[in-house]
């Protein structure tokens, strides 16, 4: 907590009680390509978990948002509720804000951002996995993240 303080000078808040809290999301589950944004993808072999990886060595992950996963998949996995019209308000306001942090960092960096620019962050960044079996994922590393978010944008606007 001390050092905590040191690098917030001093201000932090905390929650002490949770009314009846039904599951803890952490926030990078609905940016994606952040590392283990949402649900990896994998598999179990004899109890252990091994994620599934693109070709050039990315984990595939399903945010928790349209399009990659239908609501009703990513709200039982989150114990979140609402209608599909809050999922769709919620994706297209999660994927807005993700483009924003992505065009921001395009800034900082002064250069367009594909995947192959961040591919030694550590941990890994995620690559999004789309439930319903596009697979225009599969080989990416030169795609521009902030083209691909303001697309994916474009089908959660409907």
């Amino acid at each position: 907590m001390e050092r905590l303080k040191d690098v917030f000078r001093g201000v932090i808040h905390t929650i002490e009680h949770f009314e009846q809290p039904i599951d803890w999301v952490p926030d990078h589950d609905f940016v994606p390509f952040l590392p283990g944004c949402g649900r990896i993808v994998g598999a179990l072999i004899r109890g252990d978990a091994h994620p599934f990886y693109t070709f050039e060595g990315y984990p595939y992950s399903i945010p928790y948002l349209l399009p990659f996963a239908p609501p009703e998949a990513w709200m039982d996995w989150t114990g979140l509720t609402g209608s599909v019209q809050d999922a769709r308000n919620f994706s297209r306001f999660c994927i807005v804000k993700s483009r924003d942090l992505f065009e921001e960092l395009e800034r900082l960096n002064d250069k367009h951002l594909t995947i192959r620019d961040i591919q030694d962050v550590r941990p890994r960044i995620s690559v999004p996995f789309r439930m319903d079996g596009d697979d225009s994922m599969y080989r990416m590393s030169s795609v521009r993240i902030c083209g691909y978010l303001t697309d994916i944008m474009q089908e959660v606007l409907w």
